[in-house]
């Protein structure tokens, strides 16, 4: 590569690369989420190593005073002689979504700004993506990419991370267009792989608990192209909440267009900024808009062919730029893989967060204080610490001592309650209760009482459990009823204990 005005620089840990070793062949990518990769192949002695080009090294690309690329440095490649860095829009990939006190979360905002306070996160956030949940916490959106693409399907625009590492927030739609292709250039032929007319998906009702069914749009053709898809990771939502979500994922999938079948290979003087002057192939970016002009959109749209950037390579050493739209069609081997990855992954989170298409985990709670109950009264046993599950907005909550479901339908529920010690004998029950309230109960399960017989010392544990249809905010309780005044034995730990379990929808 030349060394001129023109030639790139490379900044890693703070140094200019050509400043401690020989390098080219230089490439960077991005999608339309931000920058993606980077390599480059660097000539030194076997003996050398410098200290810049270590593991999660910042990295920019610099044109002049412009930075291009940013990302982190990964450890380089020795022995064939290559660095590579990975893009800040990938940081995103592994940042747990969690608030400041390290609880599940999906509210965007919170979980971006816990991320970067705690260095999980490179970037700035600019963009305002507000506090309104996106989905079910510690279900499947375990991630901060995960709750951005969530909200990002839900508002119908995209989040995007620039060479400044600033989180915006972009339209990335065709009418948007930076960058216009001279005549001659290519063309985009049109895909029917990728096209879908209309989006069903699947959800949980929040007003009636029930799993429902929306879609997008209302009309349709004659024998359309229908996708499901199932968003009960989103958790309890108003139906006109899951149609803007089937909106939001029938733009994603081209809105009842069909896709494209390749990309474009542009070089310099094929592509001029919207001024008519000659661009830099090195500034386009994917997310930006580009137009083909007097190339017919073969999906009969206009006179022109405008597309939104899906993801963008350069090459520095030949000069070339592969573009390719937004909406693609996955023909390559390759891509195909990576499809079957993608469904072999959301299949897995799905069934690591629950009951199949409904990730509400079980929740398990004990009590350690002492209680006594009086004669004749039935009451709830309040317990007071979690042992196992979550108490999280929009999962299984304790609440006054009390467990509170989040959606409707069918429960498993068992618990055990230990007596104390007495020198009188007399009657003890021991009953589920269920109640609308916290910390309260209406009406008791009167069949799943059950006592076990006295010890010696004239202690009682009792077993009790029941499968009891619920509405979604019901709270279920332990109840104890004696015949005298009777204290709870709490000398060991879950003596007297709660579990709630999701069996299905009713």
């Amino acid at each position: 590569m030349a060394r001129n005005r023109f030639r790139p620089e490379l900044r890693v840990g703070g140094y200019c690369l050509s400043g401690i070793v020989r390098w080219d062949g230089l490439k960077h990518s991005g999608d339309l989420n931000g920058d993606v990769d980077l390599s480059a192949r660097i000539i030194f002695k076997n003996d050398w190593r410098h200290p810049a080009l270590r593991d999660k090294a910042p990295v920019e690309l610099m044109r002049g005073p412009a930075c291009l690329w940013a990302g982190t440095l990964v450890e380089p490649d020795w022995d064939a002689g290559t660095i590579g860095a990975v893009g800040a829009s990938r940081d995103a990939e592994n940042a747990m979504a969690l608030d400041a006190l390290g609880n599940a979360s999906t509210k965007p905002n919170e979980v971006i700004d816990a991320a970067i306070n705690r260095g999980a996160l490179s970037w700035k956030r600019v963009g305002d993506f507000g506090n309104t949940e996106v989905g079910e916490p510690g279900s499947g959106l375990t991630t901060v990419r995960s709750v951005l693409d969530a909200w990002a399907t839900k508002n119908g625009q995209a989040w995007h991370v620039d060479s400044r590492r600033r989180l915006i927030i972009i339209p990335a739609v065709e009418t948007a267009i930076s960058w216009l292709v001279t005549p001659g250039s290519g063309v985009l032929g049109a895909s029917g792989t990728e096209r879908v007319d209309v989006v069903f998906v699947r959800y949980t009702n929040k007003t009636t608990g029930r799993r429902d069914t929306a879609s997008y749009p209302a009309v349709s053709p004659t024998r359309p192209v229908e996708k499901p898809k199932e968003i009960f990771d989103r958790g309890p939502l108003l139906p006109a909440e899951a149609v803007a979500i089937a909106t939001g994922l029938w733009a994603e999938a081209n809105a009842g267009r069909a896709g494209w079948t390749n990309g474009l290979k542009l070089s310099a003087g094929q592509v001029a900024n919207l001024g008519g002057r000659e661009a830099d192939l090195a500034f386009v970016r994917a997310g930006q808009g580009m137009a083909l002009r007097s190339v017919p959109d073969p999906r009969g749209l206009s006179r022109n062919t405008s597309v939104v950037l899906g993801d963008v390579e350069f090459d520095w050493a030949a000069g070339d730029l592969q573009a390719n739209p937004k909406g693609l069609a996955a023909q390559d081997e390759q891509s195909a893989l990576d499809s079957v990855a993608e469904l072999a992954t959301s299949a897995i989170t799905r069934a690591n967060a629950g009951a199949p298409g409904n990730p509400i985990p079980a929740i398990s709670v004990y009590k350690t204080s002492g209680q006594t109950l009086t004669a004749g009264v039935s009451t709830v046993v309040t317990m007071d610490t979690i042992r196992n599950g979550t108490d999280v907005s929009g999962g299984a909550k304790l609440e006054a001592g009390t467990v509170t479901v989040p959606i409707g339908g069918w429960y498993q529920v068992n618990a055990n309650l230990t007596w104390a010690s007495s020198v009188s004998s007399a009657r003890r029950l021991a009953f589920i209760g269920i109640g609308n309230t916290p910390g309260t109960f209406a009406t008791v399960v009167t069949d799943s009482a059950y006592a076990w017989a006295q010890d010696a010392a004239n202690i009682t544990s009792q077993s009790v459990s029941a499968n009891v249809k619920l509405a979604a905010g019901q709270v279920i309780s332990l109840i104890g009823n004696p015949g005298v005044n009777y204290g709870l034995d709490v000398s060991q730990t879950y003596m007297n204990n709660l579990s709630v379990a999701y069996l299905g929808a009713a």
